[in-house]
Order: structure tokens, then C-alpha cells, then sequence
């Protein structure tokens, strides 16, 4: 009698089987915690909190910036290569 074990199942255990021979244990205990950590009743109720700090959308009619304001460090300038012989 052959078992029916859902492929997304099957395939979780062959990935924490693997790393638990690599001595990695945070995969497995992570998967332990799925159901206290993941709460949809939690998740949902944060919509429904009070903001405590809203983000203000950009200004109609903003402008586009100048791209060389986005950078955060300017990139240096291209230096030439001498080659020998030219």
C-alpha cells in the first residue's frame, strides 16, 4: 500500500533532511514555529490598528530629479587605458 504524502510536503522534508545533515538546525526549527509565529488573525488586526505615523505621497507636478542627484556615491570617472605600442 503506497501512502499519498503531498509533493509540497515531500519535498519540505527532503530540504530539512539535507540540512539537517549539515548540521543546520534553523530550517527545521523555523518550520517548528510556523504556526505560533504565522497567526492570520494577528496579521489582519495590524490593518486595523490606529497609524502612527502617516507617509506623505509626492506633490502633484513634482518634477523628475537629476540623475545625478540619485546617486548616493558619485561613480568615478572613467579612466583610459594605455596600451603599449599605440
Amino acid at each position: 500500500m503506497v501512502s499519498y504524502i503531498p509533493a509540497a510536503l515531500r519535498d519540505t522534508t527532503w530540504i530539512a533532511y539535507r540540512l539537517l545533515l549539515k548540521g543546520q538546525t534553523n530550517f527545521l526549527g523555523m518550520l517548528w514555529k510556523f504556526s505560533r509565529v504565522c497567526n492570520k488573525d494577528r496579521q489582519y488586526a495590524d490593518h486595523l490598528r490606529q497609524v502612527k505615523y502617516l507617509m506623505t505621497p509626492p506633490g502633484r507636478g513634482t518634477s523628475k530629479p537629476n540623475l545625478a542627484q540619485l546617486y548616493v556615491h558619485v561613480p568615478a570617472a572613467p579612466q583610459h587605458r594605455v596600451t603599449a605600442g599605440r
